[in-house]
């Protein structure tokens, strides 16, 4: 079904749907249940390349300088400014650091700073201004804690969405044992977004070890991750157990989606009694989702029209910059891809409107709403 067409109060707008700030770990620790809150607060005085929430193996010599030197954005203040500098409106916030949660080997050390990071969220940025809206984290390792967190935080408008990290996650995000995860998700409103992310682990799809380098490593992880958990959610029959949920999809760029649908449906038609709880064609639920810009690997004027064209789908493709990390897509770089008005105006805020639906109406960048007032 298509979204529907925004009203005035969002006509123009550009939402972002994967920023990311950058948590400050000592400041985590003020938000933590004891004992982890000690162990965050002995974390807090490493520098970032040594904090072992969660293991980040690789194979390669860093940079000098190591993380020191990626970017970052500490505050809400500067991402604000930040994204006044690119054009963006309204930005939803994602970690840095905890898009590692599913590989944290104690349950219950997950769980606490989980909670910890959201309300830390809500305290330090999502009260800053209502242009920064927020995603729940969960850790999935416990999914009932999973579900009682969302609920809990699902009280504060701040929070637009639940965050689930791809990361060496198992089992996939199709297994029943997430379902009370999806119930929760449901109940309160909230779209489930599904986020990738690059790491080597023994878990399908990680076993990234057997290239020699991040320019491998990089090309696979974010895309196989999030096709292999869409594969699951579609396997086992999540979008029919639960036919009011949402789902995003971030990180993975954009043209693994005609692979998917192909694959899936050929695959479908030849062993459809292996999945005799599935109603439509693969296709048709992966179309349902929402799928996040960046990285953009498309690079030609009217190429997004054209990939609609080759799923055989209209496509809810939503802007996400990945800002502030080094890859990040900028808005100009939809107007160029997207042939028409009306398809720019779809990816860069009207979808956004469609997946997040507590998204808040008429907040514009300064320099926007001064324009509007003219």
């Amino acid at each position: 079904m298509a979204v529907k067409a925004m009203t005035d109060h969002t006509k123009g707008l550009v939402v972002d749907a994967d920023l990311h700030g950058h948590e400050n770990i000592a400041e985590l620790a003020e938000f933590c249940e004891i004992p982890w809150s000690v162990a965050l607060r002995h974390m807090g005085d490493s520098p970032d390349r040594n904090i072992a929430i969660s293991p980040r193996p690789t194979f390669t010599a860093p940079f000098p300088g190591g993380l020191a030197r990626a970017k970052q954005t500490p505050s809400a203040l500067q991402m604000l400014s930040e994204m006044d500098t690119l054009g963006i409106d309204i930005g939803i916030l994602f970690p840095d650091h905890l898009l590692s949660i599913p590989v944290i080997e104690r349950p219950d050390f997950a769980t606490a700073v989980a909670a910890a990071y959201n309300d830390w969220l809500l305290s330090k940025w999502l009260s800053a201004s209502s242009r920064l809206r927020g995603a729940i984290v969960v850790a999935p390792q416990e999914p009932r804690e999973a579900a009682a967190e969302i609920r809990r935080e699902a009280a504060n408008s701040e929070f637009v969405a639940i965050c689930l990290a791809t990361c060496g996650v198992r089992p996939l995000y199709g297994h029943k044992s997430y379902d009370p995860v999806y119930e929760a998700a449901c109940d309160t409103g909230l779209p489930v977004v599904l986020h990738g992310l690059t790491t080597v682990h023994p878990t399908f799809p990680f076993q990234l070890d057997v290239f020699q380098s991040e320019f491998m490593k990089h090309a696979f992880a974010h895309s196989l991750s999030i096709m292999a958990n869409v594969g699951s959610i579609i396997e086992t029959g999540v979008p029919e157990r639960f036919p009011e949920l949402r789902i995003g999809l971030l990180e993975a760029g954009v043209t693994w989606i005609a692979f998917a649908m192909k694959r899936f449906d050929r695959e479908y038609l030849e062993r459809r009694r292996q999945v005799p709880h599935l109603k439509r064609l693969p296709s048709a639920y992966l179309a349902d989702m929402y799928v996040g810009t960046q990285p953009l690997d498309l690079d030609r004027p009217g190429a997004l029209d054209g990939l609609t064209a080759v799923c055989g789908h209209e496509l809810r493709l939503i802007f996400a910059s990945d800002w502030p990390h080094h890859d990040f897509d900028h808005p100009d770089v939809i107007r160029r891809l997207a042939g028409s008005a009306a398809s720019r105006q779809r990816i860069l805020y009207e979808n956004a409107y469609g997946l997040f639906r507590a998204l808040p109406k008429g907040v514009l960048m300064p320099s926007r709403a001064d324009s509007r007032a003219i």
